[in-house]
């Protein structure tokens, strides 16, 4: 990927009226981020440079002069949608990320998704365990969202294996949330990768977690809810892998208390989601 086309495809995805679905679009039809970026300003009459010192100081303006700046000292690995190196899996989405940011190149292979509650119990930590090791030796990557409880646990137990791992974040890749994960994400990026689709440094917010997850359940051909109240946020990550057609699976609750009420709920709508650990 040249500077040109990078600094062209972060400036086209930021154009007003340009969503993901429209980039995608755009990149469908004019093949490189500068030809459509060029096609847009004779639309609108407005002249986008790719220099970064013709760009104006706005906040997101001055955030893509600080990527730009990152991306020529070799700060991260970024990818955009229609390049060869495009995490081909995502190529299922309505609205696939226009660039992906990453530690380093994001592996092609199978991934599983493991995904649950922040607040895990000892038994869900403990199926959170035995689950990734059978995905491991089934021959899958583990991705996951990096979040403290089930995220962590898979992503420890795949590590812990020599297994591949990714993690996706909810911020920028430069930063790091939650604070106690900085170790474990240090070891991810040295042995897989963590990615996200927002700009280094970006914070993170609340909005940013519910799109995220589209990515995790993208990648995934199988989504696996480990745990999670009937509120948890990583049902979010299920219905975005439903609506992709990926297999689901559930883990039975332990037990009928509220730290469960997300597998009864899934478990009760469809008992095919049923995942079972005997041998």
């Amino acid at each position: 990927m040249t500077k040109e086309e990078f600094c062209a495809a972060l400036l086209l995805s930021r154009k007003k009226g340009v969503g993901a679905a429209r980039f995608k679009k755009l990149i469908e039809r004019h093949k490189l981020p500068s030809i459509a970026l060029r096609e847009l300003e004779g639309e609108s009459g407005e002249k986008m440079e790719f220099d970064k010192r013709s760009l104006n100081k706005s906040n997101t303006q001055d955030q893509i002069i600080k990527t730009l700046e990152g991306f020529e000292r070799g700060d991260f690995y970024a990818c955009i949608y229609g390049e060869p190196d495009y995490p081909r899996q995502l190529y299922c989405l309505s609205e696939p990320p226009p660039v992906l940011f990453a530690s380093g190149p994001i592996k092609d292979c199978k991934y599983a998704a493991i995904v649950g509650t922040r607040k895990m119990t000892a038994e869900g930590k403990k199926l959170a365990e035995i689950v990734t090791k059978k995905c491991v030796e089934q021959g899958y990557a583990i991705i996951s969202g990096g979040a403290e409880g089930i995220d962590s646990a898979a992503h420890e137990t795949a590590l812990s294996l020599g297994a591949h791992t990714v993690a996706v974040f909810g911020n920028g890749i430069d930063l790091v949330y939650p604070k106690k994960n900085k170790e474990l994400f240090q070891r991810i990026a040295q042995s897989g990768a963590v990615i996200s689709e927002l700009m280094p440094g970006t914070k993170p917010a609340k909005g940013f977690f519910p799109t995220r997850n589209r990515i995790i359940a993208g990648m995934a051909e199988i989504v696996i809810f480990v745990q999670g109240t009937e509120k948890s946020g990583a049902l979010i990550t299920v219905n975005w892998g439903k609506r992709l057609g990926k297999i689901i699976k559930v883990l039975p609750a332990h037990d009928k208390s509220p730290e469960w009420g997300g597998n009864l709920l899934l478990l009760g709508t469809n008992p095919n989601f049923y995942y079972g650990l005997e041998s």
